[in-house]
Order: structure tokens, then sequence, then C-alpha cells
């Protein structure tokens, strides 16, 4: 018996160690719709010029998009939209991320095959969560 309590522990201290491994590797989805719809609004209306479409924005990003606080956030492939010189930027795909000059870039396709690239400390950035994330995003309990 007593090993079987020991075998056990040993399992959900690893399980937990994998939760916690998970949740750091995945920290987007750690945050609630509130304070990511919050934190969107804070940003559009310190960062952008027109600030009379911020409801606009809320109503199509705010289920949609996470704001990223960490370059570590960002996956390379994933579709993001940021804000440069006061504008929402239509956004596009991932294809890297480089540090040059001490600055860290983000380089991103568009959907006209347009290569753009932004300081990301310049830049507030929004990444388009997938399906299971939406999903995972609006129906947990945090």
């Amino acid at each position: 018996m007593v090993k079987q309590t020991t075998r056990n522990s040993v399992r959900i201290e690893k399980e937990r160690e994998e939760e916690q491994k998970e949740k750091e590797e995945n920290k987007v989805l750690y945050k609630t719709p509130d304070e990511n719809t919050r934190d969107m609004i804070t940003l559009f209306q310190d960062y952008l010029e027109d600030t009379s479409k911020i409801p606009e924005h809320i109503d199509k990003m705010a289920t949609e998009y996470i704001v990223v606080e960490d370059l570590d956030q960002l996956e390379q492939g994933r579709y993001i939209r940021w804000i440069k010189n006061g504008v929402l930027v239509r956004g596009g795909h991932i294809v890297g991320i480089s540090n040059e000059n001490g600055n860290d870039m983000v380089l991103c396709k568009t959907s006209n095959h347009i290569m753009q690239k932004f300081r990301f400390d310049e830049c507030p950035c929004f990444q388009k969560l997938n399906m299971f994330e939406q999903w995972y995003f609006l129906n947990s309990d945090k």
C-alpha cells in the first residue's frame, strides 16, 4: 500500500510540473478575456490617433486577438496586427524575429505578399488566436 501511495504522489507531482510548464509555454492563453479587452482599450487609447474607431476595433478584435506583452509569446507563422504611427495596421503572418542593433524586429508577410518589418518595443502588437485558443480563452474559468 505504501508503494502505491508513493507512486501516486510522484505521478501527481509530475502532472503538476507538466501543467506549470504548459502554462509557462502558453502564457498567451492565461489572461482573462476581460483583462485582454482592458489592455486592448488602453493600448488603443494611448497609440491610436483616431480614437473614434476604438469601439469598432474592440468589437472585431476582443475575442480573436490577444495583446502580446512579451516577444516570447510571438509564434512564427501566426497572424498579427500592430499599431504603427497611430494606425492599426492590417497585419500579416510572422516570417521571422530578429535582433538588429539591439532592437527586437518582427518581419511579417502581408496578404499582398509584401514584407513589413517593425520594432517590437515601439509598436503594440496583437496575435490572432487559433480556433482552439479562442474556445479555451472564452470558456476557461480563470
